[in-house]
């Protein structure tokens, strides 16, 4: 059983499984409610997966570490992507993230590794 601080953690970082054993994990952090970051790290079978935001001069910053054998499927404020093994960022102007889902798309920078 987890406890409430774990379970809440997960909810924030946005940090669980889709799978047993975190086989596809799930990434949807839950941006906001005065909070300005929110990091977890999971010690899988598999390796390491990780996922933090943060707010910084307007910018949201996401970094998800996916684990080798594994796959994540990445949503947040309207966007899915199914991202492999790595390490994977995206950024952008926080008030492209909106707290109701689907309003608005945020636009990930960079090459398909997000660096």
């Amino acid at each position: 059983m987890k406890c409430p601080r774990d379970v809440h953690l997960e909810y924030v970082a946005g940090l669980a499984p889709a799978e047993p054993g975190y086989r596809r994990i799930r990434i949807e952090p839950h941006i906001g409610g005065g909070l300005t970051s929110a990091a977890l790290s999971i010690d899988t079978a598999y390796g390491v997966a990780s996922s933090s935001w943060r707010i910084e001069d307007d910018t949201i910053h996401l970094q998800v570490t996916v684990p080798p054998g594994t796959m994540a499927d990445v949503r947040i404020a309207g966007m899915d992507e199914v991202v492999g093994v790595g390490d994977h960022r995206w950024e952008s102007r926080s008030r492209d993230f909106c707290l109701r889902s689907g309003e608005r798309n945020p636009e990930p920078r960079g090459d398909g590794r997000r660096p």
